[in-house]
């Protein structure tokens, strides 16, 4: 294929923009699965009392205009409690009910392995 020294620029941004494009694709997809994963994950290392603020775990996706898309892990069902039982609170008492950490374990999991799922997509070219 032949191109002429003016349309090279041209040319150059259009590869370029292909390739953002497919970047940017695979790393909606590598999202989702992660956080879909991350979302059942927490469902299994959630406290238990009655079993609604475990099976509240759930993933909101936040569309950005031209960027890779945002997955926010949340609990739907109890979303305040996440905060005291991750940390440990006050009781009436006076007393301190003690710290279930749940949430940054698998947290940090995700990271990782949304890290990992990004720099598979971009070293295979989207």
């Amino acid at each position: 294929m032949a191109i002429k020294v003016d349309q090279l620029s041209k040319e150059i941004m259009a590869q370029l923009t292909t390739y953002t494009a497919d970047i940017v694709e695979g790393m909606n997809a590598a999202g989702e699965r992660v956080a879909r994963q991350g979302a059942a994950e927490l469902v299994g290392a959630s406290p238990k009392r009655t079993g609604r603020y475990r099976r509240g775990w759930s993933v909101r996706v936040e569309s950005t205009y031209r960027g890779p898309m945002r997955f926010i892990l949340h609990n739907k069902e109890r979303p305040r409690l996440t905060h005291l039982l991750e940390h440990g609170h006050a009781t009436r008492d006076g007393g301190r009910t003690r710290a279930q950490p749940h949430i940054d374990p698998v947290g940090d999991k995700v990271a990782a392995d949304y890290f990992a799922a990004v720099e598979e997509v971009i070293r295979r070219g989207g």
